[in-house]
């Protein structure tokens, strides 16, 4: 079903548009001198434009491309655009920058195309043209190409009291149905890299990074759909990948590192596979349910290394709802270990299944206060474990090391010859257990066992 919907119908729509868009001509192209702005008529070679303001004149781009209902490209060209306001862009155009850009802080030094907003407002906001707002999308062909962004660098005001300076903001206005932005760089803004707050949008994020942010990297209230693929995440005060309502997320290819918590999913679906999720302060996922259920599934991903050295934080820790952990690396290599536990589980539902655990964190591999666990066929991880034990003769119990992470929650015993009296367990913990008869078998009696987490 997925695949149908998503493959047959939305990726090929998604490729024909970003094909027909390299292949035309930039409805405008904007560049600088240095100290004034200029919008030139891709078409006509004419300037249109100019100001100081930079904001101004890529507005009037912006605006210029998709008045008449024709969606086009904007272009700009290398250099820093000082914003003052936030720069909307509407459905059906793409904005565009000449090369990736990158910034040294500090030093003054920059290549590439490069938007700075220093505000207390969104840097872009991603909206639908007000002449067109409510109308038959049928009749505009804005509605019909999706808005997007690549190879442009967004910075914002590197100010954590400005919490509204998000990188990208997508927020509840209709209309706004797809996003596609590539080789983008979102950092130091004062509030998320991307903000998303609308139900019915489709995000698809590809060789993007969110960097040193005053909040999340990504975060989503309501979304349709947002798939991150071949993303960095990394050093936000914030968590890398916040979900706190509804929507589904895909992370695919990406490392997440160096946040609060990796990934924090309190709403919705979410999806990571072969991604990194290492050293980041907190917990690595971080799964509670808000409002909305949660479900969850983890697969072939690197899952290392998360916690802060005090008790709280896990690699992996779920307070409700549900989550699949099947197929990873689940790792503490540190000396001192910083990770509290591998699983912390405190309610909910986790399936953890063919991982490998590497490594004892600082309070143990596992620890379980509430919920339902079914943790099966791991390496490192032993939550089942058989063997024969034997009563001497003459004796009327025996002491069983059963190898577990924690004490077995059931132990079954089996004797192995027809006992002399009845066969118990008894003095269950953490490392142990004990087989007990009420009559000294004459004779060693052997006895199977088997015990489970």
């Amino acid at each position: 079903m997925i695949g149908s919907v998503y493959t047959d119908l939305v990726i090929p729509n998604i490729t024909s548009m970003l094909r027909s868009a390299a292949v035309q001509p930039a409805s405008y192209i904007v560049y600088t001198d240095g100290s004034r702005y200029y919008a030139k008529n891709g078409s006509t070679g004419m300037v249109e434009y100019s100001d100081t303001d930079a904001t101004k004149v890529i507005q009037y781009a912006i605006d210029k491309t998709v008045e008449k209902g024709y969606w086009g490209t904007v272009l700009l060209r290398a250099g820093i655009y000082y914003l003052t306001d936030t720069i909307y862009l509407w459905a059906g155009v793409g904005l565009v920058g000449e090369k990736h850009g990158w910034y040294r802080v500090g030093t003054g030094e920059y290549t590439g195309t490069i938007l700075w907003g220093n505000i207390n407002k969104p840097v872009i906001k991603v909206a639908v043209h007000p002449n067109y707002v409510g109308s038959d999308p049928n009749a505009f062909s804005v509605y019909k190409c999706f808005p997007y962004i690549a190879k442009i660098a967004i910075f914002g005001s590197n100010n954590q009291n400005y919490g509204a300076n998000n990188g990208i903001e997508i927020t509840s206005e209709a209309g706004i149905y797809d996003f596609v932005m590539t080789g983008v760089l979102v950092g130091y803004v004062g509030g998320s890299g991307l903000y998303v707050n609308n139900q019915y949008v489709k995000i698809w994020i590809t060789q993007s990074y969110f960097e040193y942010n005053y909040q999340h990297g990504v975060y989503a209230n309501l979304a349709g759909l947002i798939a991150i693929n071949e993303a960095y995440i990394a050093y936000n005060k914030g968590n890398g990948v916040h979900i706190d309502s509804w929507g589904t997320i895909f992370i695919s290819n990406s490392a997440i590192q160096y946040n609060q918590q990796g990934v924090v999913a309190r709403g919705g679906y979410v999806y990571i596979s072969s991604s990194n999720i290492v050293s980041n302060y907190k917990d690595g996922v971080y799964i509670a349910r808000l409002t909305y259920p949660v479900y969850v599934i983890v697969t072939g991903s690197m899952i290392a290394n998360n916690g802060d050295g005090t008790s709280t934080y896990s690699n992996l820790r779920i307070d409700s709802e549900r989550a699949v952990v099947a197929g990873n690396i689940i790792m503490e290599n540190r000396s001192p270990a910083k990770t509290s536990y591998h699983v912390d589980m405190r309610g909910g539902t986790l399936v953890v299944e063919g991982n490998l655990f590497h490594g004892t964190p600082a309070n143990g591999i596992i620890n379980q206060t509430a919920g339902t666990l079914l943790a099966r066929d791991n390496i490192g991880l032993t939550t089942v474990n058989t063997g024969v034990a034997t009563i001497s003769a003459g004796s009327v119990r025996v002491t069983v090391n059963h190898g577990l992470v924690k004490s077995p929650s059931k132990v079954f015993i089996t004797p192995l010859a027809q006992p002399p009296g009845r066969l118990w367990v008894e003095n269950i913990t953490s490392t142990s257990f004990d087989i007990v008869t009420d009559t000294a078998p004459a004779t060693n009696l052997n006895v199977s066992w088997q015990a489970e987490v």
